[in-house]
């Protein structure tokens, strides 16, 4: 009989670490300064209304709740991982977002460039 001796995991250097946060964080202002600049655009092809100003404070607001969304939910999924672990935090995390586009009722495909060209009925 044979014994499994376990062995000590590698150990990451302080560098690779910071580097890596570093990336994340440049990735994650890159996607809100994204969002911004476009955030005119955004409110005239996604939330038209007579009144320029309100397209443009939902376009704003729909910024404004993901910016607060983010750490709440990385707060709720931070404490199932704890007590499920990581991956079925991941798998919770990617399950949700691929469910979104499939609520009953929602018509993604009505706003946008191309609505703009379909006949009327199609």
């Amino acid at each position: 009989m044979s014994v499994i001796t376990a062995q000590p995991a590698k150990a990451v250097s302080q560098s690779k670490i910071v580097i890596a946060a570093i990336i994340g964080n440049l990735l994650e202002f890159f996607d809100f300064t994204v969002y911004n600049f476009f955030a005119l655009t955004i409110a005239k092809l996604f939330f038209p209304a007579h009144d320029p100003v309100v397209s443009t404070l939902l376009a704003l607001s729909a910024f404004a709740i993901g910016f607060v969304a983010h750490p709440v939910g990385s707060f709720v999924l931070d404490h199932y991982a704890d007590k499920r672990g990581r991956r079925a935090a991941l798998t919770a995390n990617s399950t949700g977002r691929c469910n979104i586009p499939k609520f009953r009722g929602v018509k993604w495909g009505d706003r946008g460039a191309g609505a703009r060209n379909k006949p009327e009925g199609q």
